[in-house]
This record gives structure tokens, sequence and C-alpha cells, in this order.
């Protein structure tokens, strides 16, 4: 089978040793692992940012700047299937005669403004990021179409186990607005015994929100107790969850989670999670040992001031890996043809 995946994004490069040497947003992180899992069996095609085309393993990484481009080469390529990443204005303005897959990563809140989905489902099967997020998608659109398959965790996190440093706290997410970070400095004001770690950076796909960025550097003038670490690589950021006495994952009370990569490495560490409360995340951190909150202070003295049962869903956390999720992914283009 041959299969093209368009991820139209603002990267620079977006490729499997990008993602080895840097800390990527969970979307771009699953676009590689992905074609990594797919190019076992079949002829994968990325089509992405690049500095220039190059081959990983059997993955071709292909270069654009427009649209055009990458008509031109889905009609040289002819892909039995096309799959879109992100931004959908592509299926919007073109038909193509081959199957094609909207891979949904964004909640419907950020979308409906912007793209009729409604009429996705007529041309396009639509993948959400999670099986709560399709359930999510399925009952917004009135529909039943919309299926969920979970963006997997990689091999890194797998490979260690929580040993944690007395009163350390781990945050890991894009220092953005609809992360939570600024909540987590407010916290960190109010909870001076213990130490914040946050991992991540201001800069969003090329982007730096410098109104918000003078915002939260303002929160850090007089502290003490918060360190930034940077978007670490995987490698890292399994060390970093290893040590942490908890994790925090976007704590923003009804935020906009389809998925959160972050939320699922910290599971399958081990390292237990605090994060916000909201219908799709909730729902996916209730299989697991997690904590959802409304008020992140009060929720941190309760976690350090009460002993906790500790339970690890080895069963739901075995299922995170990638060659797990390639497996489910296998199982649904199969049934396309």
């Amino acid at each position: 089978m041959k299969i093209l995946i368009f991820r139209e994004t603002e990267l620079k490069e977006l490729n499997p040793l990008i993602l080895e040497q840097k800390g990527l947003a969970g979307t771009e992180s699953s676009v590689v692992c992905l074609a990594q899992e797919l190019s076992k069996k079949h002829i994968i095609k990325v089509i992405a940012p690049q500095i220039k085309q190059q081959y990983f393993d059997k993955v071709e990484y292909i270069p654009f700047q427009s649209y055009i481009e990458v008509i031109i080469h889905i009609k040289i390529f002819n892909p039995d299937i096309l799959i879109i990443s992100g931004n959908p204005t592509i299926l919007i303005e073109y038909k193509f005669d081959c199957k094609t897959i909207f891979w949904q990563q964004n909640h419907p809140n950020e979308l409906d403004f912007r793209f009729p989905i409604e009429s996705l489902l007529k041309t396009s099967l639509i993948v959400a990021p999670s099986p709560e997020a399709a359930t999510y998608y399925n009952k917004h659109y009135n529909t039943n179409k919309i299926i969920g398959i979970y963006n997997g965790v990689r091999n890194e996190f797998f490979n260690c186990t929580w040993c944690p440093e007395k009163n350390k706290i781990l945050y890991i997410g894009s220092f953005s607005r609809t992360k939570g970070l600024s909540l987590v400095l407010k916290t960190a004001q109010e909870l001076t015994k213990y130490n914040f770690y946050c991992c991540g950076s201001f800069n969003l796909y090329g982007y730096t929100d410098k109104q918000y960025k003078k915002y939260c550097e303002t929160l850090l003038e007089n502290s003490k107790n918060v360190f930034f670490l940077g978007s670490l690589n995987a490698k890292k950021l399994a060390k970093e969850l290893c040590t942490a006495s908890v994790c925090i994952a976007n704590p923003l009370p009804e935020n906009l989670e389809t998925c959160c990569v972050s939320a699922l490495e910290a599971i399958v560490v081990g390292t237990p999670l605090i994060c916000g409360k909201s219908e799709i995340l909730s729902n996916i951190v209730s299989k697991n040992f997690s904590i959802t909150t409304t008020n992140l202070t009060q929720t941190i003295k309760s976690y350090f001031n009460k002993t906790y049962s500790y339970y690890h869903n080895k069963n739901f956390v075995k299922n995170l890996n990638w060659t797990s999720i390639g497996y489910e992914w296998e199982s649904l283009l199969n049934k396309l043809f």
C-alpha cells in the first residue's frame, strides 16, 4: 500500500533526526512515529517542512513551499491513502482520487469557526487522537463516523521507573496561554517549599506570544523555586519524569486537550499526574492514577499531605507504545480496502 502523510506546521524542519534532538509537540512527534511504524509494511512518504528531500530508514521526507507542490507530489506518487494532519484546508479546496483521512488533533472549539467539519465527514474519514476525543467529536457533530486512536508514547518512557525526589514538581507543556504555565507559576509563588521544574518553550511553531512571555517573566521575578529546563528530547524528558514527585500536564480547568501526550508519558513512566478537569482529558487519565483539578494550589497541598493509593494500570499502559498504535492504524487502513 502507498501512503502519503501531509503535515502543515510552522516548524522549519520535521523528521526523525529533529525529533531525536529536540522536544516537539505531541502532534509533530506522532506524525514522525506513525510514519516509521507504517513503513514496516507500506511505502510511506511524508510531506512536511524540510531543508531538503531526504530518507530516514524507509520513509521519504519531502519539503514543500505551497499547496501546488503538494498536489504535484500527490499526483506523481498516486497514493492509495492520503493522511492530512492538522490543517484540513487542502482537503476542502481539492478533491483527490485516493481515500483520504483527516487526522484531527484539535478540539472542536478551536476549529468550528474555521473549517466545515460536517462537510469533511462526507468526503474523508476523520480520526481523532484518542478514543475519548472521538466520543466527544461524535456527540458534538451529531455523528458516529469519527473514530479515535491514541497518539502513542515513545520507547524512552517505557524504559524507566518512577524514583521521585522530594518536593520536585514537573510541569510539561508548551509555554502558551492554552497550556497553563502562568497558573503553575502563580501556584509556585504560593507553595515556596516545593521546587517547580518547567519543560517547554515560549516558541510555538516559530511564533512567540511576547505579551504572555513578559507576563510569565514578571511572575518569575522573585521566584527562587522555579527552574526552566527548556524543550527536552524524549530521553532527557523521561529522566526528569522519573525523578518528579508529581507531574502537571495542562492544569487549566476545562482545557481543550484532545489527547495530551505529556499526560500519557507521565502515566507510562508511573509518575502521579495532575491535570485540569475537562470532559476529554479527565476521561483519558481516569484510567490510571491521576488527579483532575479545578484548584491547582489546593490539589498539590492535598497530594503531598495525603497518602494516595498508587495504581499503575499496566493493561492501559502497554497499549500506548507505538507498535500497538501502529497495529490499530494498520487495522483501520485494511478496512478502507
